[in-house]
């Protein structure tokens, strides 16, 4: 019997984590391939919330925040609602849209706001090519210690492609409810 989990970390959020406005968040799309079952979670960088992460390294939710595959991976156990998903050992991500693969832990992550680039004209801040580039509201898959990424990779496609998950992204998709907002706006007109 297969066994589906859908969780949202948000609810582990206190008030002021939700309101704070430096939060990035990833989707990761948890698999144990010799039990069926699998989880979406939702990750938070906010730099209020994480023992995790430690202090931001941005002060403003259009700034990058910088932080490691493993904390990334360290996160996993905090957000995961399946105790066997949550204990699994993970080596790092697989980013399904192009299949490119996050496995070194000590690697710098920067995630940023979906839309902006790699230089940041309002800070001095130049993100160097060596260092992953995520964004806001992407889905990675975490790879499970003994898959190769190309079984994951097989495994996750009819996941995210099912109708019912891709809505939950696409209503959690922080590009897609900025359209909304403005195309609502242009209606109200």
């Amino acid at each position: 019997s297969k066994k589906t989990t859908i969780a949202n970390s948000s609810k582990r959020r206190t008030h002021e984590e939700k309101k704070s406005s430096s939060s990035k968040k990833l989707f990761c799309l948890l698999m144990k391939p010799s039990d069926k079952i699998f989880e979406l979670i939702q990750i938070s960088t906010s730099s209020a919330s994480s023992k995790l992460f430690g202090p931001s390294s941005s002060s403003s939710p259009d700034q990058p925040s910088i932080h490691t595959i493993q904390t990334l991976i360290d996160s996993i156990s905090e957000n995961a609602t399946e105790p066997k998903l949550g204990s699994q050992t993970y080596i790092g991500f697989y980013r399904p849209t192009n299949q490119e693969e996050f496995t070194n832990a000590q690697q710098k992550c920067c995630i940023h706001k979906r839309g902006s680039s790699k230089t940041d004209t309002t800070t001095t801040t130049h993100i160097d090519d060596s260092v992953a580039q995520l964004y806001q509201g992407e889905v990675l898959v975490a790879i499970p210690k003994g898959y190769p990424s190309f079984m994951i990779h097989k495994l996750s496609q009819p996941i995210l492609a099912n109708r019912k998950i891709s809505k939950i992204l696409r209503k959690n998709d922080p590009m897609y409810l900025e359209l909304r907002k403005k195309k609502k706006k242009d209606q109200e007109r």
